[in-house]
Order: C-alpha cells, then structure tokens, then sequence
C-alpha cells in the first residue's frame, strides 16, 4: 500500500495511539520507500511527524514489545514501521535538514536488506 492510500484510512493504528493516525503514511514497508518518502517531505512536514512520535517512543516501544517480531497484528506493524521512519528522519530533523552541496545524495544510498 502506498503513502497516500495509508494516509486516508483511519482507525488502523491502536487505540492509544490514535493520535498518530495522520502520520500513518510513514509507515511504508520497506527502508528505500521510507528514505525515497523523507527526501520528498518539506523541512516542515519531517519536523511535524518527529514532533508527533518522539514524546510517543517510549509508549510505542512499551506496546510492541508486546509482540515476537515475526506475529505483530497489522496495527502493530505500522506503528512499528512509522517507529523505524522516526529513527531514519532524526538526524535530518535534530541537525536542521542542513543540505550542503556536497552532501551524499539519498537516491545513491542503498540499503544492504528491504526492511
């Protein structure tokens, strides 16, 4: 699924954690979808989904260990993902999106696994 159809569902996130619904388009599947989706996103819209999950980590890491890994419900697996693009974005937020020009361009870092 991708980031706009995530994004216009709602209730598939827990309960407790219904105030994150509008972020849920970060929770694509794989690592290139979710850097392809951050270097898409304005300065403004990466410090709005930071902003939003970071007070929330330490409860969302509460509920998903809750889970083995490999038997986490679909609810949980997006908020697990959407965890994972909080942590790929930090730097970028935390150093203000400083884009130098001879920073290494996103599209040319490759990922060693899809996930």
């Amino acid at each position: 699924m991708n980031a706009a159809a995530l994004s216009r569902r709602t209730g598939v996130l827990p309960e407790q954690f219904a105030d994150l619904e509008p972020y849920v388009g970060w929770g694509l599947p794989t690592e290139p979808q979710r850097l392809e989706l951050r270097d898409q996103k304005s300065d403004e819209e990466l410090k709005a989904f930071y902003e939003a999950m970071l007070p929330r980590l330490h409860q969302v890491v509460a509920y998903l260990n809750q889970f083995p890994l490999d038997q986490m419900p679909a609810e949980a697996t997006l908020l697990f993902r959407m965890a994972k693009a909080l942590m790929e974005i930090s730097c970028t937020v935390e150093k203000e999106r400083s884009r130098v020009a001879w920073a290494f361009p996103i599209k040319r870092f490759i990922p060693m696994h899809a996930d």
